[in-house]
């Protein structure tokens, strides 16, 4: 360690743990430009390198004020007569001449130095809430039209049909089919709430929960639904209210089939996760340290090639997307057959324990208390980020400049000379 990193420890010792209430502000002040003075010198930092082109000129300056005084003739200047050779430099007159100008060569020099705007670096750190953008997918499918209510069982086209069940009610999405079976025909009250209206329910639920007012601390959400196609209904924003007008566009255009593995041979078939993930990204360009989060509510049964479930899977866990699967009805409820949508789920979560979640939801409620544990699980986590920035510290050199000008004031009126 050299004698500048020694110098420039002690002194931050002294300014952190010195009890100032023992000095004045002006030791304090003094104190801290010395710090600031070594600290720049021993880590080397200049906003305007270009200045140091006139240190020359300053020093030749005051080399040439000096030649100019010993040259020239006068009852004041008898004292540097014997100025020049060993003998007068070990003179009493002679050598306070010769410290007045080593110091007023200092004053050149750090003058120079002060408009260079020497900086000394700093580490400060921020606390903030880490943001987390959430996109809501909302399945669009036809069979969404139908009532979330407990005792309606779902069956596979092929269960139903290979039963014959006369109660079965096919339901025809134009995609993945399933059949609605009634156990016993119950009084229900007028005007049921679909399962697409129970979807865009917990979607409003979860924007009122989770986001705030205050535009710049907030989560940002976005609105998606899909059908055979995914389509966006609101983008990504932190406006609470914008996203509370857009959620009922979540219930438009239900029907038609489902398409979860997507893309299919139409070019615009874009599967929802497929369609998340690629909004993502473009996200993380804009906001590198963000979490995202995908919450899909869906009741279907599309099947999804096992080729490209895994390339679904390697996407979101390489980019770290946090998966939640809202599964409506009873269909979702027989862990011995699971759907292709739990099954991506299931690996998401062996890769990454903290996504991949499934929920079965059979009447609004659940629903509910689903949408509640993905709020607790999304908690705002806090990110301590390290900035590093660069104080300007041309202050210290001037006050050193003057210093160093008024030692030579000082050094040359005890010579006996007029500075």
């Amino acid at each position: 360690m050299n004698f500048a990193s020694i110098l420039t420890s002690t002194l931050g010792t002294l300014k952190d743990n010195l009890s100032w209430s023992a000095l004045s502000f002006d030791w304090q002040l003094i104190v801290n430009m010395w710090h600031d003075y070594i600290h720049a010198l021993n880590d080397w930092h200049l906003l305007h390198p270009l200045a140091l082109w006139l240190m020359p000129v300053g020093i030749w300056a005051a080399l040439f004020w000096g030649k100019r005084q010993i040259s020239i003739k006068h009852s004041t200047l008898d004292p540097h007569q014997n100025l020049m050779g060993w003998r007068g430099l070990t003179g009493r007159w002679s050598a306070l001449l010769a410290v007045s100008y080593v110091c007023l060569l200092g004053f050149a020099v750090n003058l120079d130095l002060a408009m260079t705007v020497p900086t000394v670096p700093e580490a400060s750190q921020i606390r903030l809430a880490k943001t987390r953008f959430v996109c809501i997918q909302k399945d669009s499918s036809g069979s969404m039209l139908t009532e979330l209510l407990k005792g309606m069982a779902e069956k596979a086209d092929q269960d139903a049909a290979a039963t014959n069940d006369p109660s079965a009610v096919k339901v025809d999405n134009g995609g993945a089919e399933k059949f609605v079976v009634q156990d016993q025909v119950k009084e229900q009250p007028k005007e049921l709430k679909t399962r697409s209206d129970w979807a865009t329910e917990v979607a409003l639920y979860f924007i009122k929960r989770r986001m705030t007012m205050d535009l710049l601390n907030t989560d940002q959400v976005c609105l998606q639904r899909f059908d055979m196609d995914t389509y966006m209904v609101a983008p990504f924003s932190a406006d609470k209210i914008a996203l509370e007008m857009r959620v009922n566009h979540l219930n438009e255009n239900v029907g038609g089939g489902t398409n979860f593995g997507g893309p299919t041979g139409f070019v615009t078939d874009v599967g929802p996760l497929q369609f998340a993930y690629d909004y993502f990204v473009h996200e993380r360009k804009l906001h590198p340290d963000a979490t995202f989060v995908d919450i899909m509510v869906t009741d279907g049964y599309d099947a999804i090639d096992p080729e490209r479930r895994k390339e679904l899977e390697d996407l979101f866990v390489a980019f770290g997307i946090k998966f939640y699967v809202i599964g409506l009805g009873d269909g979702w409820s027989d862990p011995t057959k699971p759907l292709d949508l739990e099954k991506f789920a299931k690996e998401l979560n062996k890769a990454d324990p903290k996504s991949g979640f499934v929920f079965r939801a059979s009447e609004p409620g659940e629903m509910k208390r689903a949408m509640q544990k993905i709020d607790e699980n999304e908690q705002h986590e806090e990110m301590v980020k390290t900035v590093q920035t660069h104080r300007e510290v041309d202050d210290a050199f001037i006050a050193a400049a003057l210093a160093f000008y008024l030692l030579y004031l000082v050094f040359a009126s005890l010579a006996g000379r007029n500075p």
